[in-house]
Parts: C-alpha cells; structure tokens; sequence
C-alpha cells in the first residue's frame, strides 16, 4: 500500500508530516486531505475572528505534490439594525 504525507499550511505556517499514511490510493488520499481540511478548519477559524484558510497538501514518498485541499472562511457581521425588505 503506498504512503502519502499530508502536510499542512494554517495561517500562513506549515506543518510537515514527517511519518505520512499507508492508503490504498490517491482517490482515498485526497479524500482525507479534504476532510482533514474541514476539520481543521473548524477547529482554528473561531480562534482567528472566524477567517482564514487551511491548506493540506498531499504528497508521495519522493516528495512530489499530488493534490491539495484547502478550507476557507470568512466571517461577515453586520451591525445594522435595518429591517430587511419585504419580499413582493
């Protein structure tokens, strides 16, 4: 089974993944890169005024990118107190 390393980008640092994960290919790879992705995500972006990104980028044994998944979000609030406009 061949090993993929996710490395991460949050906030502009990365995190290399040194040991990498036997998977039983790209397609399940890419997979967990996306949800790892996710979760991350929705662990980091509150602490950060509820924007940012997230970065996992797959990779094989000889260091070559295969994929990459990234989770983005941004935080809009708004303080008027306006009423909305009534539908017609």
């Amino acid at each position: 089974m061949p090993r993929f390393y996710f490395d991460v980008v949050v906030y502009g640092t990365l995190a290399e993944d040194e040991e990498g994960i036997e998977m039983p290919d790209i397609a399940a790879a890419e997979n967990e890169a996306a949800i790892s992705a996710m979760a991350i995500g929705s662990d980091e972006f509150p602490s950060h005024g509820g924007n940012g990104m997230v970065i996992v980028e797959v990779r094989n044994k000889e260091g070559q990118r295969l994929a990459s998944a990234t989770a983005t979000m941004t935080l809009q609030i708004v303080r008027n107190k306006r009423p909305r406009p009534s539908s017609l």
